[in-house]
């Protein structure tokens, strides 16, 4: 190679059956790239999904309609009008277990044995001992009296983690069709049964079953890795993966790291849709990663130098994104295989693991030197971002760091001892490693926000916000010799109702300063944290963060029995809810957004403390723009005579287009209702980007690239000034506004060093500035580099203009610029 290559893929579908292999004869040489783009303004997809068509209606008293497949088809997912459905289930309530042993199960319900195919059926377990799992095990063969388990599925998962005992739901059988939004899957008979939920037209509606496993797999060796190759612009959608499906099934040890073949010395990250593995100088980036069926993208093998930017990962079966692999405990520490020198940055990581509830949204195993900063990751069942792998054990993990992250709205299951943000396993002592800077808010369970664990070592835990955890803000768990803890807190701030949690006594060597728990007003050093947390100006344009509108909505109800009233269900803490008293035959809660919003997501959980399954039947969700209840707007999901699962999560994905500002949930069978929590997404979020609405002038541009480019959300777009002394970029906000934070990212899509050096920041209320600005920040001649950005603390005040101006007579070019304002409280 004497220079890059770039391959640009055209607008459309690209059919894949299995995945797109590139080896380390795709990548580049000679210090030279191979770019894998989409052709500018194009939006090439590569799907591994089939389109399913031909419904007719099967079964009119239950609404059950059909279509034929191919022989070939097989998939554990189903997309109707782009929402995930269902697989039949049910409580597993209906199989009356009366006790378990080393085979299966003793049941009461003689019915099962005659239902059309029972060896396809799946047991759930969603509540095992070992609260941070998810595991599912098939059926083998079913009598009159006992359930026969898949093995070697069975005995893995018997044994702690997850350790097994009673199933929480049953999937996967026609005969458990009932609920509107669920679909089955008939082999044997190729075809496939789904009940439409309300608005969905079957002659119309598209449906899509993902086919491919995997959708593109780049794979070198360690002798020959794969080199210096970018993928940029692309969207990968509909996965499946059926290993799930066979009598290994899933096995969850922690994170969807899951047991394989017989016994349990062999273990495996499920795998992901996009990988890299032996892979070094990758950048993957831009892209739009949806509807998969396990993990995300994933890199292994030992890879280093490759970074993970600007992508949007959403709707996934499992993890949203793996760095390096775990290692069976069994696995010499000689024999580890490290991820060196990965940063993954500027992700929006959300609704992922929505299958395999064990999953977390980004996970790194086996890492040195790997950064993960300035991601949003949100609506999580388990953990938000989970670092280091190993329990205690010497290890070659040093010097990572998790800055800068908003992670919120995690812990969303009945999962238990995890958190917003998780460290695991001993690093080395230098160079140190540091969580820094992260905004960290609703945490559901009562478990931890931060959460070092099994002998976490040499980390420094600095300067986090830590906003409506509902129980511990951080914990510690250092147990005794040989771990040698020597963690740092300092300057720490988390709000009220949350305590400090140590496991095995507090440990010695631990520094504990200048931490404020309790606030119940964020300090200018609070709102700066949060201001500058998640995404860096201008990363993954139009993707809005996604929030829960309940928890600043006015809740009411219909009836309430003290203590149970109804903002029990939006204060974000799973063992509280809210209850109708026992004579309203209209139970109903509702949540008055303020103003009409548009919806994403619904989530309703069940209640978590006392098992009540009549109120886990029988109800709706309304969204509307009134607040009359029982009829008006939109029902966008409801549930019938099938009782779900104690301690269920009921998840509505609202239909592309639906808003109001009321959300109701209405009991529809005139009993007693409880609810634990009540969570609607919708775009929010705790800072506003000023500039986004300011207006901008600037000096004079080059042809092409408008003043305008440093508030258009993309960092990717820039402006370039013309060659004099004093270029600037002028915004004005309308009037005086309270500033927390200015950011300022440099050009991205081309390389100009000058740029990045000698300019100021500066506010003012007065519009010339000559007549008196206050300096914010400046950068000196040392260039910033091209990823990097200008984070300024904004003194107090308010202010109405504030521009960026450079002392540089060559050419001046910004790539985005934001000034953030924080709202909200603790």
């Amino acid at each position: 190679m004497t220079g890059d290559i770039v391959v640009e893929l055209s607008g459309g579908t690209y059919q894949r059956t299995g995945p797109w292999e590139l080896g380390p004869e795709h990548g580049g040489k000679n210090g030279h790239e191979v770019i894998i783009q989409a052709k500018t303004g194009d939006t090439p997809r590569l799907s591994g999904g089939t389109s399913i068509t031909g419904w007719t209606l099967h079964d009119g008293a239950k609404n059950i309609w059909k279509a034929s497949v191919p022989t070939t088809l097989d998939t554990r997912q189903l997309y109707v009008g782009g929402r995930r459905a269902e697989r039949a289930s049910a409580s597993a309530s209906v199989l009356n277990i009366s006790s378990q042993s080393g085979t299966g199960y003793a049941i009461g319900n003689p019915n099962i044995a005659s239902w059309g195919s029972p060896g396809g059926i799946e047991f759930v377990y969603a509540n095992a001992p070992f609260q941070w799992t998810h595991s599912r095990c098939g059926v083998a063969s079913v009598t009159t009296t006992a359930v026969v388990m898949d093995q070697p599925c069975y005995d893995n998962a018997r044994t702690g983690p997850p350790g097994v005992e009673m199933p929480s739901s049953i999937e996967n059988a026609y005969e458990l069709l009932a609920e509107p939004g669920q679909w089955y899957l008939d082999k044997a008979g190729d075809k496939v049964y789904y009940i439409p939920r309300a608005g969905e037209t079957m002659s119309s509606t598209p449906v899509v079953a993902p086919v491919a496993e995997s959708l593109l797999k780049v794979v070198g060796t360690a002798s020959d890795p794969v080199e210096n190759l970018t993928v940029s612009g692309l969207t990968f959608e509909y996965s499946t993966w059926l290993r799930p499906s066979t009598t290994e099934g899933f096995v969850d040890l922690q994170g969807n790291y899951v047991f394989t073949g017989t016994g349990r010395a062999n273990q495996a990250q499920a795998p992901a849709s996009v990988s890299f593995d032996h892979a070094e100088g990758i950048t993957f980036a831009k892209n739009t990663l949806r509807y998969l069926g396990s993990a995300g993208v994933s890199f292994g093998g030992g890879g280093s130098n490759n970074v993970v930017e600007d992508n949007l990962i959403e709707k996934i079966a499992g993890n949203g994104i793996n760095i390096g692999d775990g290692a069976p405990i069994a696995t010499p520490i000689a024999n580890l295989v490290v991820e060196d020198s990965t940063r993954v940055a500027n992700n929006v990581v959300r609704d992922v693991a929505n299958e395999f509830e064990g999953g977390v949204g980004i996970f790194a195993g086996w890492v040195k030197n790997t950064t993960i900063e300035h991601n949003d990751v949100s609506n999580v069942p388990y953990t938000g971002i989970s670092l280091g792998w190993g329990w205690g054990d010497p290890s070659p993990m040093v010097n990572n760091h998790i800055l800068n992250n908003r992670v919120h709205n995690v812990m969303q299951s009945t999962a238990r001892d995890g958190g917003a943000i998780y460290i695991n396993g001993a690093h080395a002592s230098s160079p140190a490693s540091t969580l820094e800077g992260n905004y960290v808010s609703e945490n559901s369970q009562p478990s931890c926000s931060l959460y070092l664990d099994n002998g976490v070592s040499y980390w420094t835990v600095d300067s986090n916000v830590v906003d409506r955890a509902s129980k511990f803000w951080v914990c510690i768990q250092n147990e005794a010799a040989p771990f040698a803890p020597n963690n740092t807190l300092t300057n720490n701030i988390a709000g009220p109702a949350q305590e400090y949690r140590t496991v095995h006594g507090y440990p010695a060597s631990t520094t504990d300063t200048g931490n404020s728990v309790g606030v119940t007003t964020w300090s200018a050093t609070a709102k700066r944290i949060i201001a500058q947390s998640g995404l860096d100006a201008g990363h993954v344009p139009g993707a809005a963060s996604q929030v829960n509108l309940v928890r600043t909505a006015t809740v009411s109800a219909s009836s309430t029995v003290s203590p149970y009233t109804a903002d029990a269900a939006s204060d974000g803490k799973s063992e509280t809810g809210w209850s109708s008293s026992a004579t309203d035959t209209g139970a109903y809660w509702q949540a008055d957004l303020g103003s009409s919003k548009s919806l994403s997501q619904i989530q309703i959980l069940t209640r978590t403390g006392y098992d009540h399954p009549t109120t886990r039947e029988n109800f709706r969700i309304r969204v509307s723009g009134s607040a009359t209840t029982g009829s008006g707007g939109t029902v966008v999901c409801a549930r019938g005579t099938t009782e779900l699962p104690y301690r269920a999560r009921f998840v509505c994905d609202v239909p592309t287009g639906t808003s109001g500002r009321y959300v109701t949930v209405e009991k529809t069978d005139g009993v007693q209702f409880f609810l634990a929590e009540v969570r609607a997404f919708g775009s929010g979020t705790h800072r506003v980007d000023r500039t986004a609405t300011a207006s901008v002038v600037g000096s004079s541009s080059a042809s092409g690239y408008p003043v305008t480019r440093v508030k258009d959300g993309d960092v990717w777009t820039s402006w370039r000034a013309t060659g004099s002394a004093g270029a600037f970029a002028q915004f004005d906000f309308g009037s005086a506004v309270d500033l927390a934070a200015i950011q300022v990212a440099p050009a991205r899509d081309f390389d100009d060093p000058s740029s990045r050096a000698n300019f100021e920041v500066r506010v003012s209320n007065n519009s010339n500035f000559s007549l008196g600005s206050t300096l914010v920040c400046s950068q000196g001649a040392t260039a910033l580099g091209i990823n990097d950005t200008r984070d300024c603390a904004v003194p107090a005040g308010t202010w109405r203009y504030m521009a960026v101006t450079t002392s540089n007579s060559s050419p001046f070019s910004l790539g985005e610029v934001a000034a953030w304002s924080t709202v909200g409280a603790p």
